[in-house]
């Protein structure tokens, strides 16, 4: 299954007027990781409740924007109007709980074609799909970027299986050696 990425943005500013001066919002990392997690929290049950799953979310400052992106997908595929309605219903929820200090870009988009595998919850949806995996140090045979298909997942011990493309072995790897593990479309199908 190939998988299309589509984005619902809005900007969205402070309720109250504040000074130029007080708008500026420089976070920490910590800063951040607790805005990312008050969001997930909110974004969860809008996602359960309409069938989708809550792949991912960033809070980032690049330059003088910062913007909060959560992506969420379903297994038949998530399409625009599944991110505007997440958009919508997200930003009343933000506004209500004050959870961003300043003003941010909100985008609701999916994780894309090539999404990176991050979380236990990845690995399980992405099953049977095909993956690239970079490893930190080249493997015995010299690798150090594997292609396959995904065939497992061990939560528990946070280890993956993959049949590799290269030969057509199972191949065993704990997701903390590699460095990236992405989805990896197969695009010479359609040519």
């Amino acid at each position: 299954m190939v998988r299309v990425g589509f984005s619902h943005s809005l900007l969205l500013t402070e309720a109250k007027r504040r000074p130029p001066f007080l708008r500026r919002s420089f976070y920490t990392e910590e800063q951040m990781g607790k805005v990312t997690d008050a969001v997930r929290e909110l974004a969860a049950p809008l996602c359960e409740e309409r069938g989708l799953m809550l792949w991912d979310v960033r809070f980032e400052k690049l330059g003088g924007t910062s913007t909060l992106s959560v992506f969420v997908d379903r297994e038949d595929g998530a399409d625009i109007d599944d991110c505007e309605a997440v958009s919508r219903a997200l930003e009343v929820l933000l506004d209500e709980r004050d959870a961003v200090d300043g003003s941010y870009l909100l985008e609701v988009s999916t994780p894309g074609m090539e999404r990176k595998l991050e979380r236990p919850e990845h690995y399980l949806f992405c099953l049977g799909e095909r993956v690239e995996v970079k490893f930190f140090e080249a493997r015995a045979d010299g690798r150090k970027t594997v292609f396959g298909e995904l065939c497992g997942y061990d939560e528990e011990s946070a280890v993956a299986r993959i049949i590799d493309e290269e030969g057509g072995a199972e191949l065993e790897f704990k997701t903390s050696d590699a460095s990236r593990v992405r989805l990896s479309p197969d695009f010479s199908i359609y040519f």
